[in-house]
């Protein structure tokens, strides 16, 4: 019986290491540092508020989400893809202005279990290592951190 247990617990296990590993690796999860804002309301908006966003970090987990002191508990990443033109009809912003290479471009909308304030309640990839998030009428660039910088 003793063993039946020990087996039934190991199948157990392995089946939840086999869940884990399967989860899909979004290329928005990691640590990102927020740059300044760009695009065209970059240059009229000058806000405290806004500044005291620039080089706060943003991270984005299966189970978390953060930037600076906001914290996101349960998020749920919803992949969405926009050609250029929607984008720009969308974002009232060309792809090109925002240094956005991909047509068409790719989007994670993020929603929350609770009130999130609509900070980055959108994750436009820009690259590997970059994304962009639009808050206040503008595009702030977030800049994957190092891993090794993040295990602290």
């Amino acid at each position: 019986m003793f063993t039946h247990r020990s087996f039934a617990a190991v199948i157990v296990m392995l089946a939840g290491t086999c869940a884990c590993a399967s989860a899909p690796k979004l290329p928005v999860f990691g640590t990102w540092r927020i740059e300044p804002p760009s695009g065209p309301a970059a240059a009229t908006e000058t806000s405290v508020q806004t500044l005291a966003w620039v080089g706060a970090s943003a991270s984005f987990q299966p189970s978390d989400a953060r930037i600076g002191p906001d914290r996101c508990y349960q998020p749920t990443y919803t992949p969405q893809t926009l050609s250029a033109a929607e984008f720009q009809q969308a974002y009232n912003a060309p792809v090109a202005s925002l240094g956005l290479q991909a047509d068409p471009v790719t989007i994670y909308k993020l929603t929350c279990g609770h009130e999130w304030q609509g900070k980055a309640d959108a994750l436009i990839v820009k690259s590997d290592t970059a994304l962009l998030t639009r808050w206040n009428g503008m595009f702030f660039e977030l800049v994957k951190m190092p891993t090794a910088m993040t295990k602290r």
